[in-house]
């Protein structure tokens, strides 16, 4: 999984190549449902693996090899999706959240589950700049939170 560099610079790459050529640039943002909890109740070690865990889970299971995923932050990834319509993104995040959701986590004898929300964002006419996108992707995750977290939403 990339770093928050790397892939802000493919974003921002891909933002003017696709803008360019008039073609779709979707984003997806997630993070970790109540990640502060299993940091908590089973310690720092149990987070990592968490962490390490969902992203080789999606990473195998969903992810496309054009797809470009990263972490953007603590628990927080970013997913750059090149030549993919807002409804196809949606699709991915769908599979996304339910691949975690279904799997059963298990490190040191400890089970537990997880579960992320998500916020899908599209490049079109508002969107200037790749900063923009990430504030759709960003809200539209705040959304989710908000609303329940476990689901995707989009602004």
């Amino acid at each position: 999984v990339y770093n928050k560099k790397f892939i802000i610079d493919n974003l921002t790459s891909e933002f003017h190549r696709c803008k360019s050529l008039g073609i779709p640039l979707s984003l997806i943002m997630f993070d970790i449902d109540f990640f502060k909890q299993i940091n908590d109740q089973y310690g720092h070690l149990t987070g990592d693996y968490t962490l390490k865990k969902t992203c080789v889970l999606l990473k195998d299971k969903v992810l496309r090899a054009e797809d470009i995923f990263g972490r953007y932050g603590g628990e927080e990834f970013m997913v750059v999706l090149p030549e993919t319509t807002l409804q196809k993104a949606c699709e991915v995040a769908d599979r996304l959240r339910t691949t975690v959701e279904r799997y059963s986590y298990e490190y040191e004898k400890h089970q537990f589950r997880v579960t992320i929300s998500l916020g899908v964002s599209e490049l079109d006419m508002t969107t200037h700049s790749p900063k923009d996108l990430i504030k759709k992707a960003d809200a539209a995750l705040y959304k989710a939170k908000n609303s329940g977290r476990n689901q995707v939403c989009v602004l």
